[in-house]
């Protein structure tokens, strides 16, 4: 991503929050050394902020000559963010920016369930909320959803732990067609009685 990583490493500053984040992480360093610590973590505005969630995320690429593509794809991000949802927590909301590229882009899609060895950048949108509310959870996912649909015109693929599918043409955005084969055969024998039957194969659950 050469003469662009500075853009988006500025960016992923801005919507981490560098103070937020550095107050969550000593909160979690301090609760892991002392057990007490862990009670009054969870039961903290930051504890109790980070479940339930939703994140969706794609990976995108562009011609790293044209300017006006990185000046779209910042535009997007710093809209989006102002557009978060009245609710969500700035200690539990991101817009991530990571590259993708060196020896993961080398490695043959083929030769592992993880396809996405194409790309610049894998961003992601997440947001919680703090109670069981489905409107809260509708709007959390709008959000999301949206961020990834106005980057439709860079979106080369997507990971499965972000891609939250709701059919089966948007799983087949996370695993070509050769790979879901492969991954079915393997289930097929590994699992012929289906005992891990939840994950993201369970489309309703996304909706």
């Amino acid at each position: 991503m050469k003469g662009c990583c500075p853009h988006f490493r500025c960016l992923s500053a801005f919507v981490w929050g560098k103070s937020l984040l550095d107050a969550y992480l000593t909160a979690v360093r301090a609760a892991s050394q002392r057990p007490e610590s862990l009670r009054v973590f969870l039961t903290s505005p930051l504890g109790r902020h980070t479940i339930p969630y939703w994140d969706k995320g794609v990976f995108i690429n562009w011609d790293p000559r044209d300017s006006s593509a990185v000046n779209s794809i910042v535009d997007v991000a710093v809209r989006q963010w102002s557009e978060k949802p009245e609710f969500a927590s700035k200690l539990s909301t991101f817009i991530l920016f990571m590259e993708v590229n060196g020896a993961v882009g080398r490695a043959d899609p083929a030769s592992t369930s993880f396809a996405g060895r194409k790309g610049r950048l894998w961003c992601t949108c997440i947001t919680s909320w703090p109670d069981d509310d489905v409107s809260q959870r509708a709007a959390s996912k709008m959000w999301c959803d949206e961020f990834v649909a106005k980057l439709s015109r860079f979106h080369v693929t997507t990971y499965l732990n972000n891609a939250m599918p709701e059919s089966e043409a948007e799983m087949l955005e996370v695993f070509p067609q050769d790979t879901m084969n492969r991954l079915r055969a393997l289930k097929a024998k590994i699992d012929p009685d289906n005992v891990f039957k939840m994950g993201a194969w369970q489309y309703e659950a996304n909706k």
